[in-house]
C-alpha cells in the first residue's frame, strides 16, 4: 500500500498561498509576544501547520523565513532561524511518520520539541549573547 504524502496534490498556487500565510501568522505572533511581554513562541505556529500540513522542508523555510524577515526589527532574531528550522523539520518529519496521531505522540512531540528548541537556543544565547535571552 502507498502512503499518500500530507500536501501531495495542492496546486502551487495553493501552497505559496499556505506559506506566505503562515509566514504573516509567524511574524505577527512575535509581534503579539513581543508587544505584550508574553513568555511564549507564538513565532512558530506558522512553523507548526506549514510542518504539519505540507512537510519538514516547507516548515523549516517559513520557520527560516519568518526569522529572517523579523531580524530587520531586531536584528538578533536572525541567528533563531536555526531553532526555526529545527522546529519544522521535527514536526514535519513526526507528521509525515503519523506520530502526530495519538494524544501520546503529540505530546511527546511537543516535549521534544519544545526541550530541543530550549537547548538550541541556550547554546545561541550563550555563543552569541553572553547568555542573555532578551526575554521575559
Amino acid at each position: 500500500m502507498e502512503m499518500k504524502e500530507k500536501g501531495a496534490g495542492k496546486s502551487p498556487a495553493k501552497t505559496m498561498l499556505l506559506v506566505f500565510g503562515c509566514v504573516f501568522v509567524n511574524f505577527i505572533g512575535k509581534r503579539v509576544a513581543d508587544a505584550l511581554g508574553l513568555p511564549l513562541w507564538l513565532d512558530s505556529l506558522g512553523t507548526v501547520f506549514a510542518a504539519y500540513v505540507l512537510g519538514p522542508v516547507s516548515g523549516a523555510i517559513v520557520g527560516c523565513t519568518g526569522n529572517i524577515i523579523y531580524s530587520f526589527w531586531e536584528s538578533s532574531s536572525l541567528i533563531y532561524g536555526i531553532t526555526s528550522i529545527f522546529i519544522g523539520l521535527s514536526i514535519g518529519i513526526a507528521a509525515r511518520k503519523d506520530r502526530l496521531s495519538t494524544l501520546f505522540g503529540a505530546t511527546s512531540m511537543a516535549g521534544v520539541v519544545a526541550i530541543g528548541s530550549a537547548l538550541i537556543s541556550t547554546v545561541l544565547n550563550a555563543l552569541f549573547y553572553g547568555g542573555s535571552t532578551g526575554n521575559v
